[in-house]
């Protein structure tokens, strides 16, 4: 019985380890270049979260990173590059901090 235990931890261990895989941050943003295939961005970074797609041949890869700052305020930033014929044409940084300060009503 232990050993079922045992082999199901260690199977589900490796899948997680597995599954976070590669992500984009704010350095990967900045080393992506214009003109890059996206291919090889990916091979860097991963998957992006989502593709819209613009046209059959453009497209803007959407990554999103999420960082706590402290327990009530993170920072969520969003790295859009817009792709046309497999390479990257343009790039943007979407950032908010979330407002710690609630207000409540009188």
């Amino acid at each position: 019985m232990m050993n079922r235990y045992f082999v199901f931890i260690v199977v589900l261990l490796a899948t997680v380890s597995c599954s976070r895989g590669k992500y984009m941050s704010y350095e990967d943003y900045h080393r992506v270049a214009i003109g890059e295939n996206i291919s090889e961005v990916q091979v860097q970074v991963g998957r992006p979260y989502e593709i819209k797609e613009h046209s059959p041949h453009k497209q803007e890869y959407i990554y999103i990173e999420r960082l706590s700052l402290n327990e009530r305020r993170e920072i969520f930033r969003k790295y859009i590059l817009t792709v046309e014929h497999d390479k990257v044409i343009d790039k943007k940084l979407v950032e908010e901090v979330s407002n710690p300060i609630q207000f409540i009503g009188n």
